[in-house]
C-alpha cells in the first residue's frame, strides 16, 4: 500500500473512532437528561402536593369524614334533603344534593346510627365523605329539623339528627 492511501485509511479510522466517542458521548449525555427530567418531574409532583395541603391548611378547609347520623329518639326520623361538599378522589371539590337524585330519602330507626351514601340506578355514587353537610329532617311528629356543620363536627362520630 502506498503511504499516500495508508495516510487516508488511518484518517478514516480515526474519524470513525471520533464519530463513535462522539455518538457514545451524547447517549450518555441523553440517559443523563432523562433521569434528570425524570427526577424533576417527581420532583414538582411532590411540590404540588406540597403547596396544595399548604392552602388547605391556610384556608382552614377541613379534610373528608364520613357523614353519620344518629337517631336518639325512639321513634323513626327521616332525611328528607340532604346536601354535601366533599373532595372527590380526583382531588376536586364535588358535591351531593339528593334534590338532583329525586329526593332520595334515608330512613333512620329509633336509636340508630347511619352512614349516609348513596348509590344511583345511573352509575351515580356518593361514599358519605363530607367537608360542608346540611339536612332537613322529618321527625315521627312531623315537626322538621335542620343540620348543618362541617367536617369538624364529624370527628367524633356522628350527629344527633333529633334529641328528645
Amino acid at each position: 500500500m502506498k503511504r499516500g492511501e495508508r495516510l487516508l485509511n488511518s484518517a478514516i479510522v480515526i474519524l470513525a473512532a471520533v464519530a463513535v466517542s462522539a455518538m457514545l458521548a451524547t447517549g450518555w449525555r441523553l440517559f443523563g437528561l432523562r433521569q434528570e427530567l425524570s427526577e424533576s418531574r417527581q420532583a414538582a409532583s411532590r411540590n404540588e402536593e406540597q403547596a396544595t395541603r399548604s392552602i388547605l391548611v391556610r384556608t382552614s378547609l377541613p379534610v373528608n369524614r364520613k357523614l353519620q347520623l344518629c337517631n336518639r329518639t325512639n321513634a323513626e326520623v327521616r332525611v328528607i334533603a340532604l346536601a354535601a361538599s366533599y373532595w372527590a378522589q380526583d382531588g376536586k371539590l364535588k358535591q351531593f344534593n339528593s334534590a338532583e337524585e329525586e329526593w332520595h330519602e334515608w330512613t333512620l330507626g329509633p336509636g340508630e346510627t347511619k352512614t349516609m351514601r348513596f348509590e344511583g340506578e345511573r352509575g351515580e355514587e356518593w361514599d358519605g365523605s363530607a367537608i360542608f353537610y346540611a339536612a332537613e329532617v322529618q321527625r315521627a311528629d312531623g315537626g322538621k329539623s335542620i343540620i348543618a356543620g362541617t367536617s369538624d363536627s364529624l370527628e367524633s362520630g356522628c350527629v344527633a339528627v333529633v334529641k328528645e
